[in-house]
């Protein structure tokens, strides 16, 4: 099962409770476009502060971190009973995934289960 994305073993810092209250609620990850330039901006850093920040706290280069929010999210779309009629690959698009393949790469390799999986288990 995959776990909670804000948690981190990481030292704490005010821009890394920023980021975490962003990601939380802007849910910015939604957008299949998102680069690490914007979420740099909205936090007033340079992309090289937060490039450190996410390996600091998370151990994470920024795909990874932001693709983890994602999964996450379809994690918790997945177990919304009123989408069960949505398609993987639908649920995927809403938490920001533009590509079928790194959908099913990232959400295999956080949750050890693929997509369809996880759908039966969580019923």
């Amino acid at each position: 099962m995959l776990n909670n994305p804000n948690c981190s073993g990481g030292k704490r810092d005010a821009t890394w409770d920023r980021l975490l209250r962003l990601m939380q609620e802007n849910k910015p990850y939604r957008n299949p476009k998102l680069v690490q330039r914007d979420i740099a901006t909205q936090l007033h850093v340079s992309n090289r502060t937060l490039s450190r920040l996410l390996n600091e706290n998370a151990g994470l280069n920024f795909n990874s971190f932001i693709n983890r929010f994602r999964v996450w999210e379809v994690c918790v779309l997945l177990r919304d009973e009123k989408l069960h009629y949505l398609s993987l690959e639908a649920l995927a698009q809403m938490a920001g995934f533009n590509s079928r393949a790194v959908f099913y790469r990232c959400f295999k390799s956080m949750t050890k289960m693929s997509p369809a999986e996880y759908r039966t288990h969580v019923k």
